[in-house]
């Protein structure tokens, strides 16, 4: 074997023709890629292309296809409001509830706010999920089927982990003791666990109190407060509250 190493230099393996060749770096931040560079013609590492790209890994989080391309700039709003929101998403973000009628672009904020903090690379599909409330609660539902292979618990822990949850059109579910008492058990894990949640609603946050409990109403009600009031659809002018828990 020593014989052999030796021999090396002489057959030519220390050549620089048979030396690694350098790697590839990415031509915003440096790094090295990540990634076969013959499978790269952007020349961004994929963290800096999905940032450059956000509505790919808004797909993934959930966001509807509707919504991917939202964003503050093209949010159809006072300008005010947009400013505000986007205040919420620089440094530590707060979970926020966005209140307003139908058509006002409650998602399409929210949406916006997931964007920023997918460009900024702190928000990845990893972390991050969107769902209605309908869409939540038919699929703790559908774990009443045997067949299922799913338990309720396994819901709960599907939507109660991720580091932000976008839960979209509160109020809208059926009324009923059991949508309740899931809401409830979901927005209080994560409140205890200190994880961000986005929520939109038709709903006051009395009317929440009304239909979900008090108990649901006293959780949502640390959370930072954006009121949008569009009656005509975009028309009227747009007023925004922001309360600090």
């Amino acid at each position: 074997m020593e014989k052999l190493l030796e021999s090396m230099p002489a057959l030519g393996m220390d050549s620089p023709s048979l030396r690694e060749e350098p790697l590839d770096r990415c031509r915003k931040c440096g790094d090295v890629f990540d990634i076969p560079i013959s499978e790269c013609d952007s020349g961004l590492c994929s963290r800096c292309w999905t940032t450059e790209h956000p509505e790919i890994e808004l797909k993934y989080i959930g966001i509807p296809r509707r919504f991917v391309e939202s964003s503050f700039e093209n949010f159809a709003g006072n300008h005010m409001l947009v400013d505000f929101a986007r205040g919420l998403v620089q440094g530590a973000p707060k979970s926020v509830l966005i209140t307003g009628p139908t058509g006002c672009g409650k998602t399409h904020l929210a949406a916006a706010m997931v964007r920023r903090l997918v460009q900024a690379g702190r928000i990845h599909q990893h972390n991050a999920r969107f769902v209605s409330s309908v869409d939540f609660l038919i699929e703790a539902k559908a774990t009443f089927n045997s067949s299922s292979g799913e338990s309720e618990e396994g819901v709960l822990m599907r939507y109660e982990r991720p580091a932000l949850l976008i839960l979209d059109d509160l109020g809208a579910e059926k009324q009923s003791d059991w949508a309740a008492t899931l809401l409830y058990a979901l927005l209080d894990r994560r409140y205890r666990d200190m994880k961000i949640t986005f929520i939109t609603s038709n709903m006051t946050l009395e009317q929440i109190e009304q239909q979900l409990g008090s108990r649901t109403a006293s959780r949502l009600s640390e959370y930072e407060i954006v009121k949008i009031k569009m009656p005509d659809h975009r028309k009227i002018s747009v007023m925004q509250e922001a309360k600090i828990g």
